[in-house]
Parts: C-alpha cells; sequence; structure tokens
C-alpha cells in the first residue's frame, strides 16, 4: 500500500513448482522460476534502464508474469548461466570460514566443499518423488531437465579449482 508501483517477485523450489496458488493469493507479480541468475539481473538491468511501464518483462526467459506467461529456460540458456559464473565472486571460502566456525573441530575436507548443479532437477522422475509428483501438479507435466554436457562438467570442476584451490 505504502509502494503501490513496487514489483514483488518470488523465486525458488515453492515458487517455481507452485507459482499459481502464489498469484492466487498473494499480490506476487513475477515468480522466477528454475535457475534464477539470469532471468533476475536481466530483470533488474532492464527495469533500470527502461522503467517499470517500458520495460518487456514478458521477452525475459524464466519469468512467469502473472498477466501473461513469459517462456522457459532452453537448455543453452541453462548451460549458459551454469558455465559463466563467476566463482571467484562468490566468496565460498568466507562460507566455509563461517561453516566452520559452527563446529568446535571442523572437518576441513568436509567443511571445504564446493556444490556443483549440473542440471535444474533430477531427470529420473520416480513415482514416489515429491518433486517430480509436485512439479507435475504445478505446471502439468514433470518439466524438461536442462543440463550441462560433461564437457561443461569437467571445465566448470577446472574453474572451481583455479578459483578455489583449497576445495
Amino acid at each position: 500500500r505504502l509502494r503501490p508501483y513496487s514489483l514483488l517477485v518470488a523465486g525458488g523450489y515453492g515458487a517455481s513448482l507452485d507459482y499459481q496458488t502464489l498469484f492466487d493469493h498473494s499480490p506476487l507479480d513475477i515468480v522466477v522460476q528454475g535457475e534464477g541468475e539470469y532471468s533476475l539481473l536481466t530483470l533488474c538491468n532492464m527495469l533500470e534502464q527502461r522503467g517499470y511501464f517500458e520495460a518487456p518483462l514478458h521477452t525475459i526467459p524464466g519469468l512467469i508474469l502473472r498477466s501473461e506467461r513469459s517462456q522457459h529456460l532452453t537448455q543453452t540458456d541453462y548451460q549458459l548461466i551454469r558455465t559463466h559464473l563467476d566463482l571467484a565472486a562468490m566468496k565460498a571460502d568466507k562460507y566455509w570460514e563461517i561453516t566452520a566456525s559452527l563446529y568446535q573441530n571442523p572437518d576441513w575436507g568436509e567443511v571445504n566443499t564446493f556444490r556443483l548443479n549440473t542440471s535444474n532437477y533430477c531427470p529420473m522422475g520416480c513415482a514416489f518423488c515429491t518433486l517430480t509428483n509436485m512439479r507435475t501438479y504445478a505446471c502439468g507435466s514433470p518439466g524438461k531437465v536442462r543440463m550441462l554436457t560433461a564437457e561443461q562438467i569437467v571445465s566448470l570442476i577446472r574453474d572451481v579449482l583455479v578459483s578455489y584451490p583449497d576445495c
């Protein structure tokens, strides 16, 4: 009410999987579906350059707008996002320090890890899996699995080791 032109954006598993419930029960404007790094950055840049009323938000892959359905990320989009991460800017070493401070005798072999997402979710589609069932319920199907190639995974691992040799 205080800021009527504020844009309300949500993301994460819950929002990606059941965006319609969020739209039905909140003043939410946009859901960033799946991997949001590229979509959210593009959204912010577009709003900064063109303003709220002029920005063609429907052209941004990975956004679901309350008013209209936008396009989903393609396999190429996913690979581009995952292979062009600025790993050094992530400051994983600071994260490791904070994590280690929670333990009296931290096991640095366990603490110094770097989790790599090489696909947007598991491709198995198991009938008992909550995530598969939730995606089917929310989106009408389990959705398309987006993943990196073996060569891209090897390259990403090399990039991590260059940025964080203690990993």
